[in-house]
């Protein structure tokens, strides 16, 4: 019962936020998370890789869409 509330009001936010604002989150959630990386990659190698490559790939798929 719950669920299917949360699952309601979900879809309600969803169809009101445009997807070019949905894409510029990304888009700023990529730089802050490849950035964050960056400045990480010195102490630990591992996880500063990994936010470097999550946030190229969230910017990188953003940039395709808008193409597309």
């Amino acid at each position: 019962m719950i669920g299917e509330i949360f699952e309601g009001l979900f879809d309600i936010v969803l169809e009101f936020i445009p997807d070019f604002v949905w894409g510029f989150l990304f888009v700023v959630a990529g730089v802050a998370s490849t950035v964050i990386g960056v400045m990480i990659v010195g102490e630990s190698m591992q996880l500063g890789g990994i936010l470097v490559i999550v946030g190229v790939l969230l910017v990188a798929s953003v940039l395709y869409a808008w193409y597309r």
